[in-house]
């Protein structure tokens, strides 16, 4: 089982000056790059391995991943904890906040667990 302290995802980035991340995704479009990103969808799970096993897929394959949040209308681990996982263990991901199926205290109760965390990436579904 991989845990916050033993694990080293793919290429990890040292802090840079100015950046507001230490992930790819940052460094490639301030450099005016094409950037490729993926959707990872949390799991039906509680585990964190399971995330981990997920993230693992797209090491050296992706500049950036995005936390999807209800994909499929059904119960899923939510998004806010998927990133907070993944932040752990170095990545830096794209928290997805869909406005589905949410209403306003809940969708303010993310973006406030968002900054908590100091996610500076969160892309807003309506």
């Amino acid at each position: 089982m991989i845990t916050p302290l033993d694990c080293h995802p793919g290429s990890p980035l040292p802090e840079m000056e100015g950046h507001v991340s230490r992930g790819r995704l940052e460094r490639v479009l301030r450099a005016g790059k094409f950037a490729v990103t993926a959707e990872m969808a949390p799991p039906d799970s509680a585990l964190a391995e399971d995330v981990y096993e997920r993230a693992r897929m797209f090491d050296g394959y992706v500049d950036g991943m995005n936390a999807t949040d209800g994909s499929g209308a059904h119960c899923h681990m939510s998004s806010v904890a998927m990133c907070a996982l993944l932040t752990n263990i170095g990545y830096s991901p794209v928290l997805q906040i869909s406005c589905r199926d949410k209403n306003r205290i809940a969708i303010q109760g993310d973006v406030l667990g968002a900054a908590a965390m100091d996610r500076d990436a969160v892309l807003v579904a309506a």
